[in-house]
């Protein structure tokens, strides 16, 4: 809700969407699983406000990640929302989705 509060050109699209396919007509389960515009906005919702915040990893053999070496059993903690937000990793355009 915040994030289409804030994306008001989202709510928009997701309103068509619901209206365009719905009508009039109350909405259905197995309908709501054919609105493309409402899918892809809470996916990008789920991928950018995750619920899980801290990731914890440990190799079982060596790990080489461009200049660093990762040992076996060294305790690695991925935090999830840093990663999302990295542009090196997203290969494209966040700045649209904040």
């Amino acid at each position: 809700m915040v994030m289409l509060s804030v994306h008001q050109d989202w709510q928009t699209l997701a309103r068509e969407d619901i209206l365009q396919f719905f009508g009039k007509n109350e909405p259905t389960f197995h309908g709501l699983n054919r609105l493309k515009i409402v899918t892809m906005i809470l996916h990008k919702v789920l991928w950018l406000c995750t619920s899980l915040s801290l990731n914890a990893r440990s190799p079982t053999e060596k790990v080489e990640v461009e200049n660093l070496t990762l040992p076996i059993g060294v305790h690695v903690l991925l935090q999830i929302g840093l990663l999302h937000h990295e542009k090196f990793l997203l290969r494209s355009c966040l700045e649209a989705y904040l």
